[in-house]
């Protein structure tokens, strides 16, 4: 986190026009050019802002002020915040085309239930890998059928392993 108060030109106002603290001392606790807080004492710049009190955001305690004023050498300090803002994530989402939004959950169902509709044996071309892509579908579905079937029928159908085919 910087070190710098959250609202500078508006702190910034406020402490040229609520104390006695030099030009050097305001821009050096808000992280500003001299010349630019010499510029809101005379009215040139900041035309427009109100004024935020540091004291009543808790960064800064009146203390610190007298005692800036009191030693024109001495820095203010922001007080420790007594809330913590929590840091912002560095880790960014990945952005999905919206065609391919709903397809990472739909391909386990799909697989599932898949109904084999491409038995045939392989073409001219030789797409034989369909075939065994539906004979594991298809054990698939009767494994799924078999663990959640109450009855011992299906238990008692004989299942192929996926890799073997029959």
């Amino acid at each position: 986190m910087s070190n710098a108060p959250l609202m500078p030109k508006a702190t910034a106002i406020w402490l040229v026009d609520n104390t006695a603290l030099s030009f050097e001392q305001i821009a050096d606790f808000c992280k500003l050019h001299a010349l630019e807080v010499k510029a809101i004492a005379d009215g040139d710049a900041a035309q427009g802002i109100k004024g935020l009190d540091p004291i009543l955001t808790g960064q800064l305690t009146r203390e610190e002020i007298e005692k800036a004023e009191q030693d024109r050498d001495y820095r203010l300090q922001l007080a420790n915040p007594k809330v913590r803002l929590p840091q912002p994530s560095t880790w960014r989402r990945c952005l999905r085309r919206v065609g391919r939004r709903a397809c990472r959950n739909k391909a386990g169902k799909w697989l599932v239930s898949f109904r084999g509709c491409r038995r045939q044996s392989g073409d001219a071309a030789g797409h034989s890998s369909r075939v065994s892509y539906s004979a594991r579908a298809s054990s698939i579905r009767e494994r799924c059928a078999m663990l959640h079937s109450s009855s011992g029928a299906a238990a008692s159908r004989s299942v192929t392993p996926i890799g073997v085919s029959s």
